[in-house]
């Protein structure tokens, strides 16, 4: 069957889900379909992107934040910015401007590489579960046809 990374990921959103609203649910036939289809294929693909998204960012963003960091006077070591603050370093106010701007800069291209990704088409091997629970919804009904459950076409 082949579905795109967006289905791929609203499948993901919807099986983690139901399987986590209530405690036996893992254990139903539907369980065990959308764990056998979402720990294998679809979170093969999901690790993919977040490869993806994570060379990106080392490429246009970590690096450069090294680069901008003050260091330490007496031991040349990069100074780690306290928890909690927005970047991992501390800059001066010159370089907390250029990493605002690489920050942004990195937001539009990883939009546009997810952008690109929502598009992508993958063939997933189905795993149709032979009984359905009565209380599924809509939505989870449109998120796992093709996956776990079979299309009606």
């Amino acid at each position: 069957m082949i579905k795109t990374f967006n289905e791929l990921l609203e499948f993901n959103v919807a099986a983690t889900n139901w399987l986590q609203k209530t405690p036996t649910n893992p254990q139903t036939k539907l369980g065990y379909a959308l764990n056998k289809v979402g720990n294998n294929q679809v979170s093969d693909i999901l690790k993919e992107f977040s490869k993806v998204r994570k060379d990106l960012y080392e490429e246009e963003v970590h690096n450069k934040q090294i680069d901008l960091a003050l260091t330490d006077k007496n031991t040349g070591a990069v100074l780690n910015a306290p928890q909690g603050s927005k970047f991992p370093y501390i800059f001066d106010k010159d370089g907390l401007k250029q990493m605002a701007k690489i920050q942004s800069d990195y937001d539009e291209k990883l939009n546009a590489v997810f952008e690109e990704y929502k598009k992508k088409e993958y063939t997933i091997e189905p795993h149709y579960a032979v009984e359905l629970p009565e209380d599924l919804t809509a939505e989870e009904i449109a998120a796992f046809t093709g996956f776990v459950i079979a299309p009606t076409e």
